[in-house]
């Protein structure tokens, strides 16, 4: 039997394959350790893709998976003779002991199967970034987020979830270490006290969404929250579609040099001294771990691929967005 994959030079190992499906018609229990990591999707050979679908159906009607069974419901689609008869299925089972441990040949058809796929992944990159009708960061932050939901894949279910009594245990464990703790982990929003009091402030790992209407603050409490951030020596970047970074430091210089944000607007009104109480906040704020973008055309892609870059380099911890 010929195949494309494997006429294209795709990583793969039909030996393995073999042997998972072999297995399998040995022992029906052996399905549920392959179903775990695998998918029909993961043989690199059509006529294993379709062997192994048809496990799946027998094993959730809970029929017995041996040659016969198979056999029949492999005729009952028409493909019997697709993938080389019964004399194949029967071949199958060469050479296996009664009960194969079948745990390293599960993890290298996945490690193939992962192999396959990230080429497909750099593939659609390369070919995408040809066509020129994207941005090169945005083909950049789909590849960052097509490999992302490569590894999760890869990792497959037993190892990416928890029961809810590990995840319990888990929570206790978290709760204790941050009781036992001397400083607080979450950053305050640095608004009014009452609201930090409500929530505990900001949260390693959580969004936090401000909605309302134009015109009622959600960018002076962003500012603030940022403000508050930076003081305390957390990084943060910023993506205001919004103000420039020349707006946004004006604003931040006002509140710092506690002074009405028209004097920076209206540099005449204010006195000599409260022009060089705006001048030292602002240098100050230069001083910050902060990092602005006030690009209105910057896309969610944009913003996550350069949010990327900033936690990895920077260690930053606090990402603003707003718009109008």
């Amino acid at each position: 039997m010929t195949d494309l994959t494997l006429e294209a030079g795709l990583p793969a190992n039909t030996d393995a394959e073999r042997t998972i499906l072999g297995a399998v018609m040995l022992d029906s229990n052996a399905f549920v350790d392959a179903a775990e990591k695998l998918g029909p999707e993961d043989f690199s050979l059509d006529s294993h893709r379709r062997i192994f679908l048809r496990m799946a159906t027998l094993a959730e009607n809970s029929q017995a998976i041996d040659i016969c069974t198979l056999a029949n419901e492999l005729g009952r689609n028409k493909e019997i003779e697709i993938i080389g008869g019964t004399a194949y299925l029967c071949s199958l089972t060469e050479g296996l002991p009664r009960r194969p441990v079948i745990e390293e040949y599960i993890r290298i058809v996945k490690d193939r199967s992962v192999s396959r796929s990230l080429m497909g992944i750099c593939s659609m990159a390369i070919a995408r970034a040809a066509d020129q009708s994207e941005t090169g960061l945005e083909i950049a932050a789909w590849t960052d987020s097509a490999i992302e939901t490569l590894i999760e894949t890869g990792i497959g279910v037993s190892d990416a979830d928890s029961g809810a009594g590990q995840a319990a245990l888990d929570a206790i464990e978290d709760y204790r270490r941050r009781r036992e703790t001397q400083t607080e982990e979450t950053i305050p929003y640095g608004l009014a006290l009452e609201l930090d009091r409500m929530t505990g402030g900001m949260f390693p790992g959580e969004m936090t969404v401000i909605g309302g209407e134009s015109g009622v603050g959600k960018s002076s409490a962003m500012i603030q929250a940022i403000m508050r951030a930076c003081r305390e020596n957390n990084p943060a970047v910023c993506y205001s579609l919004e103000m420039t970074a020349r707006q946004i430091i004006g604003r931040m210089s006002a509140i710092l040099a506690s002074v009405p944000y028209r004097f920076i607007r209206f540099p005449k009104t204010g006195n000599p001294a409260q022009a060089a109480d705006i001048e030292a906040a602002a240098y100050r704020i230069g001083e910050w771990p902060l990092h602005i973008y006030d690009r209105a055309s910057m896309t969610i892609g944009e913003i996550c691929a350069s949010a990327k870059v900033h936690i990895r380099r920077r260690g930053a911890r606090i990402f603003r967005r707003w718009s109008c």
